[in-house]
């Protein structure tokens, strides 16, 4: 009986989904300034650059994640951004358009514009 018991609670275990967690990448600019540190987190489908859950993950590739501005943490009035992140030489690029002022006071208007960012995040070595 205690055998059988065994082999149950094993089989048991290993038919519970697994958690995967949570992974943090260093990353620096095309330039090879350092970045934010990018947290992605493939459960929760969400990538977090800095501090804030700024990503929602909407397409997961043996290659490729990609990854859209989460609207409940950044809120554009009109455009978005999409991050893509290679997830075997750990290149980036991030893309953005949408309306942005023409001064830092925003009282002269604002402007339809886009803008492209890549670099590279990968694990650190210790």
């Amino acid at each position: 009986m205690r055998l059988s018991t065994l082999v149950t609670t094993l089989l048991l275990v290993s038919l519970t989904p697994a958690m995967a967690k949570p992974y943090v990448l260093k990353c620096t600019t095309s330039d090879g300034q350092p970045s934010a540190d990018l947290t992605i987190d493939l459960d929760q489908r969400v990538m977090t650059w800095g501090k804030t859950p700024s990503y929602i993950i909407i397409k997961i590739t043996d290659r490729y994640i990609t990854a859209i501005e989460n609207q409940n943490v950044i809120t554009t009035d009109v455009g978005d951004e999409i991050w893509v992140l290679d997830r075997v030489s750990g290149d980036y690029k991030r893309a953005t358009i949408g309306m942005y002022c023409n001064d830092a006071s925003c009282n002269t208007g604002k402007h339809l514009d886009v803008g492209k960012y890549f670099g590279r995040c990968v694990r650190p070595m210790f």
